[in-house]
């Protein structure tokens, strides 16, 4: 059995600011789209999965170059590397040779640490070449993060 208080229960409602609806009216919001987090949250599902970068290091002797091969890379598909390379200037002449034996790309003499990404027009081998040969004396450390995807 409910205590009387002495109090109206629309005008304890009142009171305190809030507006009880009636049954027939139903809450509604506006919403309103925001362009750039439809844009941002589309490319974030459309955006392909990218494997791990791999990691190996390796030494350039003076006088000679290195190569990496990637033995079978479909067009279409992505280079992505990094690489640091110390020892005397720290510098390195880098390129990739694609399928023909031809360079696609050719940054010539680099220093320090480099960011290549290449994306493959033509099916076939790549190689990285990390070439010291303008070298006498200094062999060159090399540090490689790779991955390869679609």
């Amino acid at each position: 059995m409910p205590t009387d208080t002495g109090y109206e229960s629309s005008n304890v409602v009142q009171t305190l600011g809030f507006t009880t609806p009636t049954p027939t009216e139903t809450p509604t919001a506006t919403v309103t789209p925001n362009p750039t987090l439809i844009a941002a949250l589309f490319a974030a599902a459309t955006e392909v999965a990218k494997p791990p970068f791999q990691t190996t290091s390796f030494a350039v002797r003076a006088g000679t170059y290195y190569s990496f091969s990637f033995p079978l890379v479909q067009s279409g598909s992505t280079i992505e590397i990094q690489f640091t390379t110390t020892g005397g200037s720290n510098d390195v002449k880098f390129g990739i040779e694609g399928p023909t034996g031809a360079y696609v790309v050719d940054d010539g003499r680099v220093y320090g640490t480099q960011s290549v990404t290449y994306t493959v027009e033509q099916t076939g081998s790549y190689r990285l070449i990390f070439d010291n040969s303008y070298s006498i004396f200094t062999s060159k450390a090399v540090i490689l993060r790779y991955r390869v995807y679609q």
